[in-house]
């Protein structure tokens, strides 16, 4: 009688569990499956296997077949279902000693969705939405080591200390947030703008020479026009230093040579843009 019971109440589990629940021989054919897996896969479907694409069924063929062999006790994979979908399917052998294995199959959208914006949090400013120091470095690494072209500058925003003094940093705030708007507009799509801290930011071009000094002159001009936009009697401008990118460059050296030639900038007269020698040591105004 106890034993009846404790089949009915197993039983009534696995029917109404609002995870997918399912009974699969080692080729993925299901034995048995409950009203859960719905959300997974159709009634129609005959195998696990069509839970998930073509190119992810080879892993989860293997995962279940070693665990049926005896070779791994258990599995838990991870599987992508789409662009904002995913799905965690793990397994272990029936306790019946049938040869079936006992599948699981929660949707994990969710948690991929938090831990995206998690990652995103960790690599982007918070005001602006920027690449934040980190991310913005590990860019720089990537694109010396794999294609070192191009060009680095740093921006430094002339006249923002006075908008925090005299509009207060609500103001300050929405200047950088249109800043980082005119970079966005300005760099190409593989490029890639970064807040650095306070008001400095820096940005990967993929121009160099005459076009790279075009950009910076289009963004120097259209900060004043964004900062005045967004508080009207602002009076913000930019400096720059850029540093052409080139083969065999070491990171730090190049980044260190760019903000020696955005403060130079600051300090020949603001609103320019100054480019560091390729011997790295010196600058010239341009």
């Amino acid at each position: 009688m106890e034993q009846q019971l404790s089949g009915q109440t197993v039983q009534f589990m696995f029917e109404n569990s609002p995870i997918g629940m399912c009974s699969v021989a080692a080729d993925g054919s299901i034995v048995r499956r409950n009203a859960a897996c719905a959300a997974f896969l159709p009634a129609s479907e005959a195998s696990i296997l069509g839970a998930i694409a073509e190119p992810q069924r080879t892993a989860l063929l293997e995962a279940m077949q070693a665990v049926h062999a005896g070779m791994e006790r258990a599995f838990k994979l991870a599987f992508e279902l789409g662009p904002d979908r995913g799905i965690e399917i793990s397994g272990m052998p029936m306790r019946a000693g049938s040869g079936d294995l006992m599948l699981h199959l929660v949707d994990i959208t969710d948690r991929r969705r938090r831990e995206r914006e998690l990652r995103e949090q960790a690599e982007h400013d918070a005001l602006t939405g920027l690449d934040n120091v980190r991310r913005f470095r590990h860019a720089f690494d990537q694109r010396l080591a794999t294609r070192p072209f191009g060009t680095l500058i740093m921006i430094d925003l002339d006249g923002f200390k006075a908008v925090n003094d005299t509009y207060g940093h609500k103001a300050g705030d929405d200047v950088l947030v249109a800043v980082a708007h005119v970079l966005r507009e300005a760099i190409g799509p593989a490029d890639c703008a970064a807040r650095l801290g306070g008001d400095e930011f820096a940005a990967l071009l993929s121009v160099e020479g005459s076009l790279a000094f075009d950009t910076c002159a289009q963004i120097i001009a259209r900060i004043g026009l964004a900062a005045a936009a967004v508080v009207p009697g602002a009076r913000v401008g930019a400096s720059i230093g850029l540093v052409t990118l080139f083969g065999g460059g070491a990171a730090s050296a190049l980044l260190e040579a760019a903000d020696r030639a955005m403060y130079a900038a600051k300090h020949s007269g603001k609103g320019r843009t100054v480019s560091a020698d390729h011997d790295l040591r010196t600058s010239r105004a341009s």
